[in-house]
Order: C-alpha cells, then sequence, then structure tokens
C-alpha cells in the first residue's frame, strides 16, 4: 500500500522539482552575455541575419565574426535591433553547408526580442 502511496505522489514531486528548475537558468540578455567566445550562433536582426561567431557581448552590443580564422570580418549587432540569437550547430557534411539549409541546424533558441 505504501509503495502505491509513493508511486502516485512521485510525478508530482518531480513535476514541480522540474517546474522550478527553469528559473534557476539566466533567460534573455543574461543568457546571451553567458555565451563564451567562438559559441557558433544564428542572429536574425532588423537588417540583416548572420551565422558567426561570438567575441564579445556587454549590455549594449554583440560583436561576431563569420568565420573563426584571424582577420575575418567583425561584425558589431546593436542590441535593440538584434530579434533573435539561436545557437547553431554545424552541418555534418561540407556538402550540405549552402546558406539556405543552416536553418535546418539551428539549435536552442536562447534570445528573442
Amino acid at each position: 500500500m505504501r509503495n502505491c502511496f509513493l508511486l502516485a505522489f512521485m510525478p508530482f514531486a518531480l513535476l514541480a522539482v522540474c517546474a522550478a528548475a527553469p528559473d534557476s537558468v539566466p533567460r534573455g540578455w543574461q543568457q546571451v552575455q553567458g555565451l563564451g567566445p567562438h559559441t557558433r550562433i544564428h542572429l536574425k536582426s532588423d537588417k540583416e541575419n548572420a551565422i558567426c561567431f561570438v567575441h564579445f557581448v556587454d549590455e549594449q552590443q554583440l560583436t561576431c565574426a563569420r568565420s573563426e580564422t584571424i582577420g575575418s570580418p567583425i561584425l558589431v549587432f546593436p542590441r535593440e535591433q538584434i530579434k533573435s540569437i539561436k545557437l547553431s550547430w554545424r552541418p555534418l557534411s561540407a556538402a550540405i553547408s549552402a546558406g539556405y539549409v543552416d536553418d535546418i541546424f539551428d539549435g536552442q533558441l536562447i534570445y528573442q526580442r
């Protein structure tokens, strides 16, 4: 009888713990500021979309580069122009790495205005 009570009660306890967990995760711009250098992201802004590697994030803007090579063009996006940021995963094959296919490999949405 006690086991039946525990089995009936346990899903509710787990649900309560899981519901409380997301509050401890930083959201919004705080999560963007927590991105490490060279994190590959897919950024959509008012003016352009870009797949780039994070260099620096502060309260006002995000700075990234189109590639990880030294001397690659630097992009600066003011925070108020950024619509969304997703983690971007590399395609398994270089043959499918065309720009329009990259949307398939987008990962977790971490920021949305």
